[in-house]
């Protein structure tokens, strides 16, 4: 049974209802909890969830989830409400008292619907994290990334309306965290850092460092690969966005502009990783950073006073 079941309901989430006649229905819930609670949820919670949707101890996962899965419901089904399909194929509906909404007007309605069920998508993430051992929740894998939220991400490199853009952004974190820090730090000391309940004061600057690093390439990885769109169509670039549209007068940034901010984060990423890389190499011990330190990803630092043959990567001899 949908966790969303009734028009009450559905307006005290946010979204603003009004039926016709009695034939009415409301969107399907069912399909939005698939698509956009169960994967954050986990089978297991959703299922108690909805064996208990009484029970005043789930009522507080009732009502976050609630209010992401309502606007994002309407969000997903809107066009299909928009036109009915008849036998004689689809049409829209009019009377002496009602129209059909202007393009811009729907257009409007699902960017709103969309910002709505992405920020409380967030929450109920948030919320979900910061009480799983009495909701015996673990955290999905595609989640498992060094950022947990899009507000986390902006800390590090501000994106508009970043609840909505780190839904596309989490492939390509995992991406960047697989090609650059995996393979700079190792695996097995990576997870210990990003799984840390209670880093020290120490553990926390390597992690910023990380969360710089991932974010400035993650946005240097997507200046690559966002504005192509791949479809069953094909490859396809946005030339212009529809004038009745809200976004109306923006168009995809020319290239030497995507270019500019791809060398900035580039480097900017980079210069971060490198600072982590010395940051661990010259605190790393067997107390400190001990998966690290006993790996072979450790690099012990050189001193500067010691000449180094570059054939062998041998020390020489010391001077002054």
């Amino acid at each position: 049974m949908a966790l969303i079941n009734d028009i009450e309901t559905v307006r005290a989430n946010g979204v603003n209802v009004m039926f016709i006649n009695d034939d009415s229905v409301i969107a399907d819930m069912l399909g939005a909890e698939e698509r956009f609670i169960v994967p954050v949820l986990g089978e297991t919670l959703y299922n108690d969830l909805n064996d208990n949707i009484a029970d005043p101890d789930y009522a507080d996962l009732l009502a976050k989830v609630r209010r992401a899965l309502a606007p994002l419901a309407y969000w997903s089904d809107l066009p299909n409400i928009q036109s009915v399909i008849t036998d004689r194929g689809a049409a829209a509906f009019a009377s002496q008292n009602m129209v059909s909404s202007p393009r811009w007007a729907f257009y409007e309605l699902r960017e709103t619907l969309a910002d709505k069920g992405c920020y409380a998508l967030e929450r109920l993430i948030q919320y979900l994290f910061d009480n799983k051992t009495d909701l015996n929740w673990t955290l999905p894998s595609p989640f498992k990334i060094i950022f947990l939220t899009g507000d986390e991400f902006y800390n590090f490199f501000p994106v508009y309306q970043p609840h909505r853009t780190f839904l596309n952004f989490r492939p390509i974190i995992k991406q960047v965290e697989d090609q650059y820090i995996r393979t700079s730090i190792g695996d097995l000391f990576f997870e210990e850092l990003r799984d840390k309940a209670n880093p020290s004061t120490e553990d926390a600057k390597a992690i910023a460092l990380i969360k710089a690093a991932v974010a400035n390439l993650t946005i240097k990885t997507a200046c690559e690969i966002l504005p192509v769109k791949i479809s069953a169509n094909g490859f396809t670039v946005i030339l212009r966005d529809a004038l009745d549209k809200p976004w109306q007068g923006e168009q995809q940034a020319e290239d030497t502009q995507i270019g500019l901010l791809y060398k900035s984060v580039e480097r900017t990423g980079n210069t971060y990783a490198s600072k982590l890389k010395d940051y661990l190499n010259e605190n790393a011990s067997a107390d400190l950073f001990a998966t690290y330190f006993s790996s072979s990803y450790y690099q012990a630092p050189v001193d500067p006073t010691t000449i180094v043959d570059p054939n062998t990567n041998r020390q020489i001899f010391g001077f002054i």
